[in-house]
């Protein structure tokens, strides 16, 4: 558990125990999140998309849309579990481990807010959120990793998330992108896209988001 997260009541490490003995075929179990901000010490409540939960075994490529888990707070494994953060993450590093730990283990889910994270001025989430260099080198990095193990659809749903972060920090080009890269590194997908947006960027993200949309809603 991070040090700045704790338990939300005396009964959470309980509860933990009844969903493991409930779900013995499980490997790795997590709660809800009681979110509390330091700086006016309101609180939130977050609980798991049960729909979206149901087709997470199936969709491991959505945690790069959105992180369903939450924090590693929240989580236990059994001993069993053979999986390890990437030390060459920082800010995607529990999405990349949450992918390969639902590809590989059984999940089960305790409808709880058993853990309470804080947030607060200065963490390390905090100052890496909207980070274009760190963002986009990190996704990069996570789709190269994961994109030749993905089927048909977790491929279109982690392309879509690579035109949300162009859009999102209007990337025009590969040069914008700072980190080390040669050109192995670069994603087809990307070279592919950025090459249509030099002709026409409006029709390239229409035609490049109406292709992975119609097909995700055609699988879901």
């Amino acid at each position: 558990m991070h040090h700045d997260d704790y338990f939300t009541h005396e009964k959470a490490l309980e509860n933990f125990l009844d969903i493991s003995n409930k779900h013995p075929e499980a490997d790795y179990f997590f709660c809800g999140t009681n979110i509390q901000q330091e700086a006016d010490a309101s609180s939130h409540i977050y609980f798991v998309d049960e729909h979206l939960l149901k087709n997470l075994s199936r969709i491991p490529a959505f945690l790069t849309q959105k992180n369903l888990i939450g924090a590693p707070s929240t989580g236990f494994f059994k001993k069993g579990v053979q999986i390890k953060y990437d030390k060459n993450l920082i800010w995607l590093v529990d999405i990349d481990y949450y992918i390969r730990l639902i590809s590989n283990y059984k999940l089960a889910y305790l409808n709880d807010p058993a853990i309470t994270t804080v947030m607060f001025e200065g963490q390390l989430t905090t100052r890496l959120k909207d980070n274009k260099q760190v963002e986009l080198s990190e996704f990069i990095y996570c789709y190269l990793k994961h994109i030749n193990r993905f089927d048909r659809l977790n491929k279109k749903i982690i392309r879509q998330r690579m035109l949300d972060l162009i859009r999102i920090f209007e990337v025009k080009k590969l040069s914008e992108l700072k980190f080390p890269l040669n050109e192995n590194q670069v994603p087809v997908y990307l070279k592919l896209f950025l090459f249509f947006c030099k002709i026409n960027r409006r029709f390239a993200f229409s035609a490049f988001y109406r292709i992975n949309s119609y097909s995700l809603k055609k699988q879901w």
